[in-house]
């Protein structure tokens, strides 16, 4: 399939195209949006497939699309002088913008959307990122109390903290939750009852009542009634005007005003983040019209309501009321709130590693996500010390907090006391540990080998992305590693992976047919042998596992067993964001699994 790309210069004047032809035969390797989708949608209307390769070819002589490393590769071929080459995306995911020269310099620019083969970005992506604020507001938002909450939000100054806080917001209110509490506000308003007092002339009817005729009697000032008047001869005189009472119901009310403020003040914050960023840099004008600018439009419209046109400006916050407490669309619009005043003082810094000018990393995000996955799978295990664990994830700084989950920095969490089956133990729960291969002396025999001690690894060192440790808690981990009693697990993320066969090597295909795709680099077997070498060389580890998102046929999770042992030594789950448990379900069954056989290994 081919397409053609075209390019502008800063004044939006046409400059020349790009045809752009996948080299692959598969069908949805190059797609083309609707102008109208790719508005709905933020994307851009070309779109490439990640992990394809294009052949692209400039339209006009002189222009030369610059190269892009690793991405956009340059080449001559054939007497025409015009600009060849291959644009090969690999990883990348997410808007890349390829830039125009001539005579070395840039005056103009064009881009592509490369969507992701495995995972969804309509969905899939879009969830693992509010997975993570969602989850990493919750852990900040318990460490406080709804007393101590700030009404002011805390804007960060530079533009990729000012990004880092738009994401956190957005998982709060561009999600169903908060639009169905906001329509449920609207169907089923709260209202009350309040008492109005009105003057009107007292020749009007009137409710009757004690207080009507006292007023009859001796208000002023007061008129004579006409001399044909039948009650002239016992009141020659009336009042002139009587104030008359009645309850009404209104819904002007603190609790109304309250969701008003909510919905102004994610507004507030929006265009203040919109116009910082534009303000920083220019580049971020397609960053503000692709993701800041539809939640804009659905917060004003919200504001725009008939609804709100009689609701008055919160005077105090009515954070004690049981109708924001208890009563269903208030209290989501409430707890939203409360973590949108968390947000401002949350940081995190691994999350420039997923998205950086317009490219989306969904390998780190998928490592990212399954942190937290792996961290729900174990909930059940955390009890007292879940305090503890969460002060481990997030750091305190001069101004909030960090969240340390950041790809290469090593995460050990405070270990954790548990009772299975009679039988008490320690549980951590480890991000990046690396297992250290120890200082090695050449040992002098017939052949010379390196003998590493008591190392951790006995060859090089590992660092697998997830470790969990269990040993008995009479023991501390380094006693119970050398009594022989510590017992390792080992996950790795596999984003890059579809298929089991893709992780392990197709069963069907001869070892001699297998070693002859490894000699042209299409060797499928390399995580298999990864993760024996997990198991293999670092001591104490019963099992290493790949975690990958899986579709399709091959979309099943796969374990092996070493000699006739309960626990198998290696396997791979197939972890996606678009099922019902994300599969942490199944990681808390499986690590089940081993306490019950660990368990009762050492009560017999």
């Amino acid at each position: 399939m081919l397409t053609r790309l075209a390019f502008q210069n800063d004044q939006g004047h046409p400059l020349t195209e790009l045809r752009i032809v996948a080299r692959e035969s598969d069908v949805d390797a190059i797609r083309v949006l609707s102008a109208s989708e790719a508005l709905e949608y933020g994307e851009e209307q070309i779109q490439l497939l990640e992990g394809c390769t294009y052949h692209y070819e400039v339209n006009d002589a002189g222009f030369e699309l610059e190269p892009i490393s690793g991405i956009v590769q340059r080449f001559m071929v054939g007497a025409v002088d015009l600009d060849r080459g291959m644009i090969t995306p690999g990883l990348y995911v997410g808007s890349l913008q390829l830039h125009l020269l001539r005579d070395g310099r840039r005056i103009g620019s064009a881009r592509v959307e490369v969507r992701s083969r495995k995972l969804d970005f309509r969905s899939d992506y879009r969830r693992m990122l509010d997975d993570i604020a969602s989850v990493s507001l919750d852990l900040l938002l318990s460490m406080f109390s709804p007393s101590s909450v700030d009404v002011d939000f805390d804007l960060a100054k530079d533009g990729e903290a000012l990004q880092q806080q738009f994401f956190f917001l957005r998982s709060l209110i561009d999600c169903a939750d908060f639009r169905a509490a906001i329509q449920q506000v609207l169907a089923q308003p709260h209202s009350r009852l309040v008492a109005t007092h009105e003057e009107r002339s007292a020749s009007r009817p009137v409710s009757g009542g004690a207080d009507i005729g006292r007023q009859i009697a001796s208000r002023y000032p007061r008129e004579r009634l006409a001399s044909s008047h039948p009650l002239r001869a016992s009141l020659p005189t009336i009042p002139r005007y009587i104030q008359s009472s009645a309850v009404v119901e209104t819904l002007d009310t603190q609790e109304n005003r309250f969701v008003l403020f909510v919905i102004e003040q994610f507004i507030e914050t929006l265009t203040t983040i919109s116009s910082t960023l534009l303000a920083k840099r220019k580049s971020a004008a397609h960053f503000v019209g692709r993701e800041i600018d539809p939640l804009l439009r659905r917060m004003e419209e919200y504001r725009g309501h008939d609804f709100f046109r009689d609701i008055s400006h919160l005077t105090e916050l009515p954070l004690g009321s049981p109708v924001l407490q208890r009563k269903a669309g208030y209290r989501q619009v409430l707890e939203a709130w409360l973590k949108f005043t968390a947000a401002g003082r949350l940081t995190w810094g691994g999350l420039s590693d997923v998205i950086s000018a317009g490219s989306r990393n969904a390998a780190a995000l998928y490592e990212y996500w399954l942190f937290f996955v792996m961290l729900k799978a174990l909930e059940p295990w955390l009890g007292a010390e879940r305090e503890e664990v969460i002060k481990t994830i997030l750091s305190p700084r001069s101004d909030g907090f960090g969240l340390k989950v950041k790809s290469g920095q090593v995460l050990p969490l405070p270990s954790v006391a548990l009772t299975h089956k009679g039988c008490e133990w320690k549980l951590q729960f480890s991000y990046n540990r690396t297992f250290s291969d120890g200082p090695s002396t050449p040992n002098m025999k017939r052949l010379t080998f390196l003998d590493t001690g008591n190392s951790e690894s006995w060859s090089r060192k590992m660092r697998p992305d997830f470790t969990v440790s269990f040993w008995p808690a009479a023991f501390d981990q380094n006693d119970a590693a050398m009594a022989g009693k510590l017992i390792h697990l080992h996950f790795d993320a596999k984003y890059s992976v579809d298929q089991l066969r893709d992780l392990f090597g197709d069963p069907e295909i001869d070892i001699d047919e297998e070693k002859d795709k490894q000699r042209v680099g299409r060797y499928t077997r390399g995580d298999l042998l990864k993760m024996h070498a997990y198991k293999d060389a670092i001591r104490r580890s019963m099992g290493a596992y790949v975690l990958y998102p899986g579709q399709g046929s091959g979309h099943r999770d796969f374990l092996w067993q070493e000699y006739h042992e309960v626990i198998p030594g290696l396997g791979a789950f197939s972890i996606r964001p678009d099922e019902a448990d994300s599969g942490c379900e199944t990681i808390q069954r499986f690590l089940l699994d081993i306490l019950d056989e660990i368990s009762t290994t050492t009560s017999h």
